[in-house]
């Protein structure tokens, strides 16, 4: 079954009496990638590597700014990369460094 298939059927009714199984099972998966792709962006992105801020995060304007991440930080909060932000990036009350959730990042292209 696709994703639009199974759009389509919650959409009709036809998976009426599997909707909070839907849900349950939505939840779950949606919390395994978010876990997932956290390790993986802990690991693999490296102080000096650019980065783009995802759809994730909150607050939403944060959303497509632009950092490297910053050496280590000495006090890290769980499942947090330190990230500068590149100037002229609107940051809102935030300041130029930002610690940002690691699955709410993207390796930036050029």
């Amino acid at each position: 079954m696709t994703a639009g298939e199974i759009i389509q059927a919650i959409a009709s009714g036809e998976a009426d009496g599997q909707l909070e199984a839907v849900f349950e099972a939505y939840k779950a998966r949606r919390k395994y990638v978010a876990r997932s792709t956290a390790l993986v962006n802990q690991a693999e992105l490296l102080p000096g590597t650019a980065v783009l801020i995802s759809g994730s995060i909150s607050p939403k304007y944060l959303v497509g700014v632009r950092g490297k991440v910053a050496e280590r930080d000495l006090a890290p909060r769980a499942g947090c990369i330190l990230v500068s932000v590149d100037a002229g990036e609107y940051t809102g009350r935030y300041g130029r460094e930002l610690r940002v959730p690691a699955n709410c990042l993207v390796r930036a292209t050029a």
